[in-house]
């Protein structure tokens, strides 16, 4: 866990690393979400009112995905919606536990990590082996939990909406404790955007049952920025899924373990990747030391070393090389 100072200083970087204003506009945020590979357009769509008191293009776009009752409320006047949803925030651990305990019956090994947070299930390796038997047991309770979350998706919502008013408050109270930082602040100095995305990525990493530390963020959290602008972006058409990559803007040469996690959970819940190869997908940061968690990697080249360390034959290492297969396509521009 990183110390205080770290913490603190890390958490300013996050908020407004390279703020540059331009016309009341981030440059640092622009760049961001280029290299999330967000248009030229939609980033202008989103940024042309940055500096307005309102809701922004932004986070009409993140509410859309995942709806919060008194957001406005949440971000302004944070310390007062903490003090009145803590039943909101009783109600949902209590639902979160119980959830937990029910998918921990899928998991006989004990090889997934669950969290439970207001964005929903996320399902980590406990430990990674570069082994066939591993994977095997591996997928096996992974994709149990997955068909078993599919089938629950009515009642994860019900439970994870009415504490999302919480976890945003909450975040917005640790950020202001932390970085100083406020919309107010963030309106003023033109970071508003920056800031938006780091509220949603800290309340859907950071509260909830078995929540992230500080420190693991980087190496495996969900973006909700990136999912959400970049659902936007897939809703018009991408064809085949190795597409998808070029649709976003990113090539799986040079692509950061955030940004191929946030394609692999779109693909997924438009029913184009296997279990299998969401898993992998998913958990790129498994094939990674920490301290090469937060750059650019050439995912071919990882995932085909993962393929040549296995050895594996038969089903599971051909979810190997079939997802192999589809970083190597989507970089070559293939279709088929």
């Amino acid at each position: 866990m990183a110390s205080e100072q770290q913490f603190r200083e890390a958490a300013a970087a996050d908020v407004c690393a390279d703020a540059v204003t331009d016309g009341g506009f981030d440059r640092g945020f622009g760049r961001m979400l280029q290299h999330a590979g967000i248009p030229d357009a939609l980033i202008q769509e989103l940024s042309q009112d940055a500096s307005e008191p309102g809701i922004t293009a932004l986070e009409q776009v993140l509410l859309g995905c995942w709806p919060v009752d008194d957001y406005q409320a949440a971000v302004s006047e944070p310390e007062a919606v903490v003090a009145r949803t803590e039943q909101a925030r009783s109600t949902f651990m209590d639902g979160a536990a119980q959830l937990n305990r029910e998918l921990e019956t899928l998991d006989i090994a004990g090889l997934i990590d669950i969290r439970v947070t207001v964005g929903g299930v996320q399902l980590d390796w406990s430990r990674f082996e570069c082994c066939d038997l591993h994977f095997g047991q591996l997928w096996l309770a992974e994709t149990r939990m997955l068909e078993w979350l599919a089938d629950a998706r009515e009642r994860v919502e019900g439970l994870c909406r009415p504490a999302r008013t919480w976890a945003l408050a909450a975040s917005v109270c640790e950020i202001e404790r932390e970085t100083g930082q406020t919309r107010a602040t963030a309106v003023e100095s033109g970071d508003l955007q920056a800031y938006t995305g780091l509220v949603f990525k800290w309340a859907w990493n950071l509260q909830g049952l078995n929540a992230l530390e500080y420190g693991e963020l980087a190496a495996r959290g969900q973006n909700p920025l990136l999912l959400a602008i970049g659902g936007s972006r897939l809703r018009a058409g991408y064809g085949v899924p190795s597409q998808a990559f070029r649709t976003l803007g990113l090539s799986t040469r040079n692509a950061t373990a955030e940004q191929l996690r946030a394609v692999a959970r779109l693909l997924f819940d438009r029913g184009d990747l296997a279990p299998e190869q969401f898993s992998l997908l998913s958990h790129c940061d498994s094939l990674l030391r920490p301290s090469e968690r937060l750059a650019a990697h050439d995912w071919v080249d990882r995932y085909g070393q993962l393929l040549a360390d296995l050895w594996i034959r038969g089903d599971r290492g051909s979810w190997v090389e079939s997802t192999l297969d589809l970083l190597k396509r989507a970089e070559s521009g293939v279709a088929a």
